[in-house]
């Protein structure tokens, strides 16, 4: 049962996509091949949940059925240090079209992987607990959600917020990348 976290401008969303779609999608994209019918539907499905989450929340001016499929993988070893997808400047102001909105798609298992958690600026991790459940770190009621590394989950955002990821100690995580364009902010 897919269940949705809303925290001011980021939305998550627990169990979006089965297994088995979520490892076809990745493995045709990486191919670099053009998309199967079955892998065309599984995008369509993502592109209606970054719809529903944009409509409710960021409201961005996108267009949602032509997002640029990325993979965005960490390997064993290495770290991704935090930067945004769209940075708004000068030399870009007049710029059509530009990047708004992002989702990414976790498709590696946690079982498969240590570390290469995602880290955001504005959005930060679930707060730590004691042996005993007491929250050790204050917490606003404003962090990502426990599920939010896990297989599965799609997150949307904007995509002038930072994101990265933590170091991977161990395997490859596997994410798909979903980056929505639209005509310039107003």
């Amino acid at each position: 049962m897919m269940e949705r976290v809303d925290s001011r401008c980021f939305t998550a969303m627990s169990e979006a996509l089965s297994k088995a779609d979520l490892n076809t999608l990745y493995d045709e994209v990486r191919s670099g091949e053009s998309l199967s019918e079955k892998s065309n539907q599984i995008v369509a499905n993502v592109n209606q949940m970054v719809r529903v989450a944009n409509d409710d929340i960021l409201k961005y001016e996108v267009d949602i059925n032509n997002p640029k499929v990325i993979i965005f993988d960490t390997l064993e070893g290495s770290g991704t240090k935090k930067s945004p997808d769209h940075g708004v400047h000068v030399g870009n102001l007049l710029q059509t079209p530009i990047v708004k909105l992002t989702a990414i798609l976790i498709v590696s298992s946690r079982d498969d992987v240590q570390g290469g958690e995602l880290a955001f600026k504005h959005w930060p991790d679930y707060p730590r607990v004691d042996n005993y459940g007491k929250v050790v770190k204050s917490d606003d009621g404003h962090h990502q959600p426990v599920f939010t590394n896990e297989q599965g989950t799609l997150i949307v955002y904007p995509s002038t917020e930072e994101v990265g990821s933590n170091l991977t100690t161990s395997g490859r995580v596997k994410r798909l990348k979903f980056v929505y364009s639209g005509r310039r902010f107003k």
